[in-house]
């Protein structure tokens, strides 16, 4: 997208514009949880940094496998933010077709909530590393996940606090 000067801005660009001039604004609501563009940028920034210490940058494929919710938002922007390109997953999917299509794609790193964890983890596996962590909530953290012929292995837990919840009036 073109900004006023006829320059082309990204999507992450756009956002970080966003929350540096209206921090508090909403950026994202979602079954009554909201994010702030200061709590997503936040969000964001930390899984992107994560991302850049495992090799994220231009032309390296990281695989985002997410329910619809905040976290995925978080996920997609921090992929962008990292640099790198993202494949949409939807752990609805077949296993088959998924595995497919990160080979296909030849990702290596994929940022999963339980949800995505589950769906490319081995049938045989051991339950969602995800939850495992401490007292978290399985929807307050992404993880990311090292892809191979043999599944997936937990690399790292990225915590995310929940959005906060609107209180009825």
């Amino acid at each position: 997208m073109a900004d006023d000067a006829g320059q082309w801005t990204s999507v992450a660009d756009q956002i970080a514009a966003a929350w540096r001039l209206t921090p508090s604004a909403p950026a994202l609501e979602c079954e009554g949880a909201r994010l702030s563009y200061a709590q997503l940028g936040a969000r964001a920034d930390a899984l992107a940094h994560a991302l850049g210490a495992l090799g994220a940058a231009t032309d390296v494929p990281i695989a985002v496998c997410c329910a619809r919710s905040p976290a995925l938002v978080v996920a997609l922007l921090g992929v962008l933010r990292a640099g790198a390109g993202y494949v949409p997953l939807e752990p609805s999917h077949p296993p088959r077709r998924l595995r497919h299509m990160l080979v296909a794609a030849r990702v290596a790193v994929a940022v999963v909530d339980a949800a995505g964890y589950d769906a490319l983890r081995p049938a045989e596996g051991d339950a969602c590393g995800v939850a495992e962590d401490g007292d978290d909530a399985l929807h307050s953290a992404l993880a990311l996940v090292r892809v191979d012929a043999d599944g997936v292995v937990l690399l790292s837990l990225i915590h995310i606090s929940e959005p906060t919840r609107r209180t009825p009036i």
